[in-house]
């Protein structure tokens, strides 16, 4: 029983300034929110990696990103911070509805639902929503999270899925390296998000050969192909029924051709059977505001 209150766990500071760090995309600004010096952000985002055994934020002279294997700590971090907060009911929070757990992937979260947060939430707010925000996939069976919006072709079972929102590929590329010719965009880096299968299908539905080069690039993550087409690393494809490019200024340029169906789409889960009304009411929300 002892081993209980011995074990080796990182301090709240640590949790705190790493989930700054995140957010704010540099140790500096960190420190200034957290009104510490730039040093003992470093200790603390030290103990803390050592602690978790692997690098949660790759440095750079502009800042910090993070890290893969970052994202999927600073994930479960976050909830558990979170879960901690919630153990202090105060008044205020006292006539909270419970929680409604939804799993997403950082980029739907990103182009999607948050901009659309207050309207699922609902005036006044009935529905208290939180986000796992993750590449991987939450436990929906195991009841880690009440709802899950998955990329995929719909093959999950003991869950009732509903196809929300299509693949509708359109080529995005930098106004710098825009190509003269259709043909000429598979000479440029292709971006992939994940793997290359939705870049095939864009290529046979207008009738090119696809061919993998050495200069292409596989991201993990559908919003970094994007802000890698951004940043003139070469073509990704913007699916055009997810979000507009409006938060990317004039910087990303839609390849002139039309949309192609992607054989993938993003999919609503809820546990087979009766939920309850407010996890019900959510999923109905979600399906309206397509």
């Amino acid at each position: 029983m002892s081993n209980l209150f011995q074990r080796r766990l990182p301090s709240i500071e640590s949790l705190s300034t790493a989930l700054a760090v995140a957010h704010f995309g540099s140790f500096s600004a960190a420190a200034i929110e957290l009104s510490i010096t730039h040093a003992a952000v470093s200790r603390r985002i030290a103990s803390l990696e050592n602690w978790a055994g692997i690098q949660i934020f790759k440095r750079h002279t502009r800042g910090v990103v993070v890290t893969e294997s970052g994202q999927r700590v600073l994930a479960r971090l976050d909830n558990a911070m979170s879960q901690i907060e919630n153990l202090s009911i105060s008044k205020k929070t006292k006539h909270l509805p419970p929680p409604i757990r939804l799993a997403v992937t950082p980029s739907f979260a990103r182009f999607f639902l948050l901009p659309r947060i207050s309207q699922l939430s609902g005036t006044p707010n009935d529905l208290h929503i939180e986000l796992f925000a993750s590449l991987n996939h939450a436990d929906l069976l195991g009841g880690e999270v009440d709802l899950a919006i998955r990329y995929g072709c719909g093959a999950w079972s003991k869950t009732h899925a509903v196809r929300l929102i299509e693949d509708n590929l359109v080529p995005v590329i930098s106004k710098t390296i825009y190509p003269r010719k259709l043909s000429n965009l598979l000479d440029l880096p292709l971006l992939h998000d994940g793997d290359s299968s939705n870049w095939r299908t864009w290529c046979i539905a207008n009738g090119l050969s696809y061919r993998q080069k050495s200069s292409d690039r596989t991201l993990c993550d559908y919003a970094l192909a994007l802000e890698a087409a951004r940043a003139g690393l070469g073509v990704a494809l913007w699916n055009q029924d997810l979000h507009g490019l409006d938060q990317f200024g004039h910087d990303l340029v839609p390849l002139d051709s039309p949309p192609t169906k992607g054989h993938l789409a993003y999919y609503l889960l809820a546990r087979s059977g009766n939920n309850p009304a407010p996890i019900e009411k959510l999923r109905q929300r979600l399906i309206d505001c397509i």
